[in-house]
């Protein structure tokens, strides 16, 4: 065997384990860039997930806090309209009382009269 044949026969097959290395490394660099390419995609999704959250809380926070003032005023008229009735009431019991108060002294002088003409 010739010098010549040797070195083929010894060349050729680590040439084609080297390629075969280089072509697989390759196709592994090609994978982990499909898969970090992928892995940005969901971390992007995620991200426009969490701003679109962050905006319905805040719509969500404004619309309680809209409700809340609204139910604060709503209440303090119902208390203003309440006391106003109150004070109505008052007034009223108050000419019923003296009305009678009054009643009820005369027929207490005419009770008197009855008493005195028997």
């Amino acid at each position: 065997m010739s010098n010549v044949q040797l070195f083929i026969s010894a060349v050729l097959p680590t040439l084609a384990v080297l390629v075969g290395i280089l072509l697989n490394n390759l196709r592994m660099n090609d994978l982990s860039a499909q898969f970090n390419n992928r892995i940005n995609d969901v971390n992007n999704r995620i991200n426009d997930l969490n701003k679109r959250i962050d905006e319905l809380r805040a719509e969500m926070i404004g619309r309680i806090d809209g409700l809340r003032d609204t139910l604060r005023a709503e209440m303090a008229q119902m208390r203003a309209e309440l006391r106003a009735e109150m004070a109505q009431m008052r007034s009223e019991m108050t000419q019923n009382h003296s009305e009678i108060m009054t009643r009820l002294n005369e027929l207490e002088s005419r009770v008197s009269q009855l008493e005195r003409a028997a």
